[in-house]
């Protein structure tokens, strides 16, 4: 397991499912998908693992039904791509023109499963909003500036919650737009906010 430190890994973890590293926790605690360098792990165990090599993982994350995973991948333009655990199908690769990272750092998915937060790396630190299962882009913003994580409310998947060095937002989803929410955190002093839970 890398380290939050490792070039593999640049964010804090704070759970499962966070981050470029650790495992992604299935139906009953068993373990679905584990990183391993640059080799992602999927096991099942009725069966024997399967391996897929990648690039440089990033990140990775599990749908709320446990029936699909969202990995990312290092490369010259960032990729994410959206695997069916069940049959092991690719079932969508997506990327965003307007990042200029290598890298997304975080991802979530809606508590719905059809939407699909990012979080781009440095420089730009995008936070992306797909519509995963058409591959299309919902709505972004630049932050500039380190991010570790990002959300969406339980409740209300139009807002999202954003958290890092120096940053604790709340966005609105309205017309194709992330529009900052006031909240109560951003007038106190600045800290630096590792991980965030609803």
């Amino acid at each position: 397991m890398n380290s939050p430190s490792s070039p593999a890994c640049r964010t804090p973890l704070c759970g499962a499912c966070m981050g470029g590293v650790g495992g992604c926790l299935g139906d009953a605690g068993r373990r679905v998908a584990s990183v391993c360098g640059c080799v992602l792990m999927r096991l099942n165990p009725l069966r024997r693992p399967g391996m897929e090599e990648m690039d440089a993982i990033t990140a990775i994350t599990v749908s709320p039904k446990k029936d699909f995973i969202a990995i990312a991948e290092r490369g010259e333009q960032a990729t994410i791509t959206v695997w069916e655990i069940k049959t092991r199908k690719k079932k969508k690769v997506m990327t965003a023109l307007d990042v200029d990272s290598a890298e997304y750092v975080h991802m979530c998915f809606s508590p719905d499963g059809k939407e699909l937060l990012a979080l781009s790396g440095e420089p730009d630190y995008v936070l992306i909003k797909f519509a995963w299962d058409k591959g299309t882009v919902k709505a972004s913003t630049k932050l500039n500036q380190p991010v570790y994580q990002v959300s969406f409310m339980p409740q209300d998947p139009q807002i999202v919650c954003v958290c890092g060095h120096n940053l604790f937002r709340f966005y609105r989803l309205q017309d194709s737009n992330f529009k900052n929410m006031p909240n109560a955190m951003q007038k106190r002093d600045a800290q630096n906010y590792v991980c965030h839970a609803w």
